[in-house]
């Protein structure tokens, strides 16, 4: 054998032996014979071969070379290759990984509210239960902090955490940015009422009776009962009254006189008509029956136990005004009462007729046809398909 092939068979296995072949170039590229010895150029945890070799920031440098990929100064063996905010775009090539509208390099990684989750990747950085994505990167009160890292955006001396998004008179600022969240004149800062309830904060306080969130010196409804705790403060607000007697205030009272039905179930309506509103009314229909005994509670003829529906925790609103039907006197809202409509079902539709919008199923809604009798056939309207009895049918009828 010549020298010259002997070297040529020789020489790469010395290099290898010594282990200077490791010293040839293995950053060729992804997918390139000779980088393919080292799947990580960069040593950024992240494979060559996921990186490729664009430029997402175009810097010049290759993805799979460059530490940081998108140029948002968190370095890519940081922000890692999964995609938080599913966009189709993994976070070390992503501007806004969490997809909050506020740029990575905006946020970064710290973490001003400690729960374990860098900026960049929180939804809510500021941890006032109010999205970075609703606040901004804006400076709303000037002071240097952008709003998703401010806790009182406004500078009112009232977090946001406890003012929140809700708009209390709405003038289309979010209380956690208005000076005047209840609109009377008064800064939030200066204000003694904050909802505007009429009851002062220092007898309203830092509770939060329904648990929403709001403590109830800033909820306008603090037992989450559907009436305004303006309503059931009663004639002296800074003295709220106490219907039932059991201690507390029908503010924070979920059954404010005691009969067993929920405030949220009776509402302020007054079935009876005798001056009290049936939250207040341990007889709302006033047939001598107590509501809480009573098994047709507001008088129309139907049971309860068919107007409640399969689940009582969740009764049946039917016209959805935020009265069950078994409280409702007019249960589908069509201004028919439910003690004329009945339960019956007249055009067979599966649905009764105090449930059912059209009860005759001619075609024209039972609030257009009202309860009359035009014809004088004994069949109020909104259960006569020839209403006028001239031989066409209401639905076809000019």
């Amino acid at each position: 054998m010549s020298d010259r092939i002997l070297s040529a068979f020789l020489l790469p296995l010395l290099l290898l032996g010594t282990g200077c072949w490791e010293g040839w170039d293995t950053t060729a590229g992804p997918g390139s014979d000779l980088g393919e010895r080292d799947l990580d150029a960069d040593n950024d945890g992240i494979p060559d071969d996921v990186e490729g070799d664009g430029d997402t920031d175009g810097d010049g440098t290759p993805d799979y070379l460059d530490d940081d990929s998108d140029g948002d100064g968190i370095p890519d063996s940081v922000e890692g290759d999964g995609d938080s905010d599913g966009d189709g775009i993994p976070d070390f090539q992503d501007t806004d990984s969490d997809n909050d509208g506020i740029p990575d390099s905006a946020e970064g990684t710290a973490d001003p509210d400690g729960d374990g989750i860098p900026n960049y990747l929180d939804d809510d950085s500021d941890g006032d239960g109010i999205p970075d994505s609703v606040e901004g990167d804006v400076d709303s009160d000037g002071d240097g902090i952008p709003d998703y890292l401010d806790e009182d955006s406004d500078n009112d001396g009232i977090p946001d955490s406890v003012e929140g998004a809700g708009d209390l008179d709405g003038d289309g600022i979010p209380n956690y940015l208005d000076e005047d969240s209840d609109g009377d004149g008064i800064p939030d800062s200066e204000d003694d009422d904050y909802d505007n309830d009429g009851i002062p904060n220092t007898v309203e306080g830092n509770g939060d009776a329904d648990g929403d969130g709001l403590p109830n010196w800033v909820d306008p409804d603090s037992d989450g009962d559907g009436i305004p705790d303006s309503v059931e403060a009663g004639p002296d607000p800074t003295n709220p009254v106490d219907s039932d007697g059991d201690g507390t205030p029908d503010y924070l009272d979920t059954d404010s006189d005691n009969d067993g039905m929920p405030d949220a179930w009776e509402g302020t309506d007054d079935i009876d008509g005798d001056g009290l509103p049936n939250y207040l009314d341990t007889d709302s229909d006033n047939d001598g029956i107590p509501d809480g005994d009573d098994d047709d509670v507001d008088g129309d003829g139907i049971p309860n136990a068919d107007e409640i529906g399969d689940d009582p925790l969740n009764p049946v609103d039917t016209d959805g005004d935020g009265v069950p039907d078994f409280y409702d006197w007019d249960s589908d809202g069509d201004g028919i009462p439910d003690w004329i409509e009945g339960d019956g079902d007249a055009d067979g539709d599966g649905i009764p007729n105090y449930q059912d919008g059209d009860s005759d199923g001619d075609g024209v809604p039972d609030s257009d046809e009202g309860w009359d009798d035009l014809d004088g056939d004994g069949l109020p309207n909104f259960l006569d398909p020839d209403s006028d009895g001239d031989g066409i049918p209401d639905g076809d009828d000019d």
